[in-house]
């Protein structure tokens, strides 16, 4: 005789109120129990996690964005184009 093929539990998860497997990225149970989503912290890396080499192509994007945003306020004031850049990034 051979033995039952056991089901496979990856990417399945348990409802704790009622029992029910159900698939991972299942926010909520037929029974109505809502599971805690997990998030992940962005990490914030500071000035010494860089290498020289990436600090200066920073300081150049930077400097490559920073300037022309500089002439575009002060031609168009900064209210006008913080409001654009916010439509824009709708």
């Amino acid at each position: 005789m051979m033995a039952a093929k056991k089901k496979s539990t990856r990417g399945r998860k348990t409802c704790p109120a009622c029992g029910e497997t159900t698939g991972a990225r299942t926010r909520t149970c037929k029974c109505g129990h809502e599971f805690q989503i997990k998030t992940h912290k962005q990490s914030v890396r500071g000035p010494l996690d860089y290498s020289l080499e990436e600090l200066e192509n920073l300081v150049k994007a930077k400097k490559a964005v920073a300037e022309p945003l500089a002439k575009l306020i002060e031609k168009h004031g900064a209210e006008v184009v913080l409001a654009e850049a916010q439509r824009l990034a709708q």
